[in-house]
């Protein structure tokens, strides 16, 4: 809205530099169409000067015979300015000429503006500030902000489709949005303008495992290669290249690559502890591999008792409030499961609302959160229960919990209960 309040103060000004004058013109300056005689200027003149010459007798100035002399003379000039002069007609409609193109000038400006100018640029960069001014309080209202930018962005892309920047843009939001179709296929046109780029390389291959249900396919590992020998030293690609490493079973490298990324992140965070678990992980696979290689079916027939489908691979977890406790029936409820010692990231979570409750939930090994960060993971867990006001599993001051620990995956242990009770102070 106040671009095109701009364009009309601009445009008003523009007008009134063009009309001012004309309207301040009077019409005696000639902008009417009239005919004038030029004779009639010089006959005035000497009308003037007679008047004086018979001024100057009267008061004796002059003489008569200098008087008739200076007369015959007056009366030469007058004839000879006065040979040859015509009826000069001046032509109107100025005027109006002028009107039009003050009103055609700004109109035109307009239309070329809108074809070749930077409008697109202008709206997405309004409803990007106003996102910025607002934030999204609720998934809906931001999804209803990342689908006006959207419309915004592919119209932009249909009058511009060499603008780079809006491209990439199309792909991340549409990644926010799990458009993953829309995603993949934006970060592969941005690949054939700048091939081999580490980052467009890494973008493609995590959208490529998230719409295939985080599977590595060849292409998915053909593009972390490719990141990854481009940037040995970027994050996601060293993450990402851990988990095609541990895919492919070559467990070593997988350590390597998740060790390398950890060594970036601050020892204390979500994120390096995520990976203690899966560095873990990949070490025990490491060790049971060789020790399979070396010992041959006798480990491996161990290996299979202890991977047997028959051992119980979760919990049911009957979920209630302590009574009496007040909590609002929209709050967020998070059930998870996470290691009793060491890294607290969840490695099996559920959600759903206070109005659920009470509730029997399941967690078992197949709700990680991460491939390769399962329950199976911990030796020992714990159990929790939580209600979080702002809606995030990270816990906060306020918050209602209720927690069971330590127990044992795979001990068949029956239905347990978790009641929440405590405050986070």
């Amino acid at each position: 809205m106040a671009f095109w309040q701009g364009v009309l103060i601009l445009g008003a000004l523009g007008a009134v530099f063009v009309l001012w004058p004309i309207f301040r013109l009077p019409i005696s300056r000639g902008l009417a169409a009239k005919t004038i005689r030029r004779d009639i200027t010089q006959a005035d003149l000497y009308q003037e000067h007679l008047a004086d010459l018979n001024k100057n007798l009267a008061n004796g100035d002059i003489e008569q015979d200098q008087y008739e002399a200076l007369k015959i003379e007056l009366q030469r000039t007058l004839v000879s300015d006065s040979a040859g002069l015509k009826e000069v007609e001046v032509k109107g409609g100025g005027k109006l000429l002028l009107v039009g193109v003050a009103i055609t000038a700004p109109l035109l400006a307009v239309f070329l503006y809108l074809q070749w100018g930077a409008k697109g640029d202008w709206d997405i960069h309004q409803i990007m500030q106003a996102e910025r001014d607002n934030p999204a309080t609720t998934q809906e209202a931001f999804e209803a902000s990342t689908k006006e930018l959207l419309m915004a962005v592919r119209s932009r892309l249909k009058q511009k489709p060499d603008n780079h920047q809006m491209r990439y843009l199309l792909a991340e939001r549409s990644m926010a949005l799990k458009d993953y179709d829309e995603a993949i296929a934006a970060y592969k046109k941005l690949l054939e303008v700048e091939p081999g780029s580490p980052t467009m390389s890494i973008k493609l291959a995590q959208a490529l495992f998230v719409r295939g249900g985080s599977k590595v396919t060849p292409e998915v590992a053909h593009h972390t290669n490719v990141a990854v020998n481009g940037a040995p030293f970027m994050y996601q690609a060293l993450e990402m290249s851990g988990l095609v490493a541990f895919h492919n079973q070559d467990y070593k490298n997988a350590v390597t690559f998740w060790q390398r990324a950890k060594a970036q992140l601050d020892p204390n965070s979500r994120s390096a502890q995520a990976l203690d678990g899966a560095i873990m992980k990949a070490a025990r696979a490491g060790v049971a591999s060789e020790q399979a290689m070396s010992d041959g079916d006798s480990v491996a027939a161990t290996a299979d008792s202890q991977e047997s489908p028959n051992v119980d691979r979760g919990f049911d977890l009957d979920v209630k409030l302590a009574e009496g406790l007040q909590a609002s029936p929209n709050d967020t409820v998070f059930v998870y499961a996470r290691a009793w010692k060491g890294a607290k990231m969840p490695l099996a979570i559920a959600r759903m609302t206070v109005a659920d409750l009470p509730k029997v939930v399941r967690l078992d090994t197949t709700m990680a959160m991460a491939p390769g960060m399962d329950m199976s993971t911990a030796t020992e867990l714990e159990l929790i229960a939580r209600i979080s006001k702002s809606g995030t599993p990270v816990p906060q001051s306020g918050d209602w919990q209720g927690a069971l620990g330590p127990v044992v995956l795979g001990q068949g242990i029956e239905a347990k209960s978790i009641v929440i009770t405590d405050k986070i102070p």
